[in-house]
């Protein structure tokens, strides 16, 4: 009704990288906001980012967490730059949260409707599990994560000690990553057994001699 612009995501694994998050949503919020044609930063409307967490990112004492940037040498003094970030949480203590979203922040965890806001979310939540369009979409964004994962678990042995890779999916990259360290750990000392190594610098380097070696081992 006032022009704000709102962006809602679901958090179901903390990564401990919320703060970050956010801010990369606000720059994206702000980002559409310019291409729809503002043509001045006083047309920049209040952008509030709300997290809905199944976890408490912070220090557990609270289920809402309200995000203001400040002044560090003036704290009181208000920054006020229309952006406000919200984490709600099904993890925390509930002293002060109002009932309603108490409500939203059970369904989330137990999917029990308890008042008409979330069996309203139910019901939008029964409906799209019926629909095949819906459903076919689903399965093709976790066939693609899938992808992804798996891509990124080939990319992490291969690549051995090395950074991984910017795609694919974090678990997927890390995951390869501590299987290629141990199976590149299985041909150091396979090398130092048979007394060879000198080869140990090179293989670090050497890609395609490090893929013999693990051949002429029976490395898997």
């Amino acid at each position: 009704e006032e022009g704000n612009a709102f962006d809602v995501e679901m958090q179901n694994v903390n990564e401990g990288d919320l703060p970050l998050r956010a801010r990369y949503y606000q720059s994206m919020m702000d980002s559409e906001i310019l291409r729809r044609g503002a043509k001045t930063y006083h047309e920049f409307n209040r952008g509030v980012i709300i997290f809905l967490c199944a976890f408490n990112p912070f220090d557990g004492k609270h289920r809402l967490y309200h995000a203001k940037n400040h002044l560090l040498e003036t704290p009181d003094f208000l920054y006020e730059d229309r952006a406000l970030k919200i984490f709600a949480c099904t993890e925390g203590e509930s002293e002060g949260t109002p009932v309603e979203i108490l409500r939203v922040l059970s369904y989330l965890k137990d999917s029990q409707a308890s008042d008409g806001l979330t069996e309203k979310i139910e019901s939008a939540v029964s409906s799209y599990r019926l629909s095949p369009s819906w459903r076919g979409q689903y399965m093709e964004n976790h066939a693609y994560e899938w992808d992804l994962r798996d891509r990124g678990r080939k990319e992490g042995l291969a690549l051995g000690k090395a950074e991984g890779i910017a795609q694919g999916r974090t678990e997927g990259i890390a995951q390869g990553k501590t299987e290629g360290e141990e199976r590149y750990g299985k041909l150091i000392r396979a090398l130092i057994s048979d007394g060879k190594e000198s080869l140990i610098p090179k293989t670090a380097d050497d890609p395609e001699l490090r893929e013999s070696l693990y051949k002429q081992y029976g490395i898997q």
